[in-house]
């Protein structure tokens, strides 16, 4: 057992520690300028782009503040000092005219803004333990509500109006943490995943009930994606796995290297990255992997990509994470070159 009297290295076990050093070796490699970084000089934990953004990302950094992002021009649009706590996710939705985002952090709490004043709405209240997943879903009745998991191992249901936010159902799922949560295509039904049972379940909106549990991982799930008949889960066992939501069956598996945390789908492409540091692009039509970017020098936390348009001649795959940049990435380019250029070896 090492001992350090440095205080960011409490409770970091010899593992840990080791882990650091190399992070902080690879920082000062040749190769940390792969990818054009940007350092933001905050972590990021979360990467939220949608339609309804165009080319801004909004990031949620371990310093409690949320960034307003240009993907393009590269500059920070605003800033938002939004908890005291490092913030864990975010979600976005269009309601009666406002632009509205939700954020969850640590502090136990979830925070709703309106994006075009940068006001803060409400305050939602009820978790015992940290935020880690954020939805909003409009309701059959048209009426705007929001779901949350949190490390507590509940999901809650929250009625959001213009004058409050109210828990009206809390949904006991006994997975442990709940670590992500995402609709169906028709919206009707909610998947859940967590570091408890090591299932993926399927809940029906109408009675908050489990309708459909998927196994197969052997450890935590930290991601799952939805794409209309398809769903794809990212896991601490290092692989991703799609699931057909028909048969319910897991046809194909994908491995990484160590723990998946984020995952995207653009066209025919799934990206997906974690612990090892890799940017992964699979080709979804014939279930293959196509290359990998590296460049990062701890985990990635976030995926997104850029369009080709009239700025971009070719797809922009951009990347943020634990090092503390956001990265971009030519869709066609083969940065495995670049390593083997300067024979660096991880």
């Amino acid at each position: 057992m090492s001992i350090s009297n440095n205080r960011g290295h409490f409770f970091q076990s010899d593992r840990d520690l080791k882990n650091s050093e190399i992070r902080t070796f690879k920082s000062k490699l040749p190769s940390h300028l792969v990818g054009d970084p940007v350092d933001l000089k905050s972590k990021t934990l979360y990467l939220l782009h949608s339609e309804l953004l165009k080319d801004q990302a909004i990031l949620a950094h371990s310093t409690g503040t949320i960034r307003f992002f240009g993907l393009k021009d590269k500059e920070t649009k605003k800033l938002i000092r939004a908890h005291t706590t490092p913030v864990t996710c975010l979600d976005i939705c269009q309601f009666e005219g406002s632009l509205l985002l939700a954020s969850g952090a640590w502090d136990k709490t979830i925070k709703i803004w309106d994006i075009k004043t940068g006001k803060l709405l409400h305050t939602l209240i009820g978790h015992n333990d940290f935020i880690k997943t954020i939805k909003f879903r409009i309701n059959p009745q048209s009426e705007l509500t929001l779901y949350s998991g949190s490390s507590d191992g509940d999901i809650r249901l929250w009625s959001i109006s213009k004058e409050s936010g109210k828990c009206q159902a809390v949904m006991k799922s006994n997975s442990g943490t709940i670590e992500n949560l995402q609709l169906s295509y028709d919206n009707a039904t909610l998947f859940s995943c967590g570091s408890g049972d090591l299932s993926i379940k399927q809940w029906d909106l109408e009675t908050l009930q489990v309708i459909n549990t998927f196994e197969g991982h052997l450890t935590t799930v930290y991601r799952i994606l939805v794409d209309e008949d398809v769903m794809w889960s990212a896991s601490a066992d290092k692989t991703i796995k799609r699931w057909n939501l028909v048969t319910k069956a897991n046809d194909v598996t994908f491995d990484h290297d160590d723990t998946v945390k984020s995952m995207c789908i653009w066209d025919k492409y799934l990206l997906t990255g974690g612990r090892d540091e890799k940017v992964y692009l699979w080709n979804i039509e014939s279930d293959e992997l196509i290359t990998h970017y590296q460049g990062h020098w701890d985990e990635i936390m976030g995926l997104t990509v850029l369009p080709k348009d009239k700025a971009n001649t070719v797809p922009v795959v951009i990347s943020t994470g634990l090092d503390g940049t956001i990265r971009y990435f030519d869709i066609e380019s083969k940065f495995i070159n670049y390593f083997m250029k300067f024979n660096i070896k991880f």
